[in-house]
């Protein structure tokens, strides 16, 4: 991001409502209802190293993020419904990407433990018949 110095202190700078995510784009936001124009340059190449800063961090990065975008649309929404309904959906989104991603990663382990339980249940299908018949010696 370039913007001025001036721009910055017109927009007391930074929204503090934001500890991580989305303090960028809520600026922008904001810059542009001042009539200021948001340029977004497609040729522009930046290097990320996505979420190197955050393996360390002594908070659940996760659940930051998932704040930052509540109070994000909080305050960028309109209306009291559309606060009612994005909530839930938001919520809802993020749980579920939370679920897809333990399951991708731990699949081998559900597998395996989901194979564990068919291997007991027909043991024991085949050997309740047996032990049956044996016990009563029919």
């Amino acid at each position: 991001m370039i913007f001025s110095r001036n721009l910055f202190d017109k927009l007391k700078g930074f929204d503090e409502d934001y500890f991580l995510f989305f303090e960028e784009t809520d600026f922008c936001i904001r810059a542009k209802k001042l009539g200021y124009s948001v340029i977004y340059n497609a040729k522009a190449v930046t290097i990320h190293y996505r979420g190197e800063s955050m393996k360390t961090a002594p908070f659940n990065v996760k659940d930051v993020f998932f704040r930052s975008l509540l109070t994000f649309y909080k305050k960028n929404s309109k209306g009291f419904l559309s606060n009612l309904f994005i909530r839930p959906i938001v919520f809802f989104s993020y749980k579920l990407k939370d679920i897809t991603h333990s399951i991708r990663l731990n699949a081998s382990s559900y597998f395996q433990m989901c194979f564990d339980n068919l291997a007991i249940f027909v043991s024991y299908l085949l050997i309740l018949p047996l032990w049956y018949l044996t016990y009563h010696n029919i």
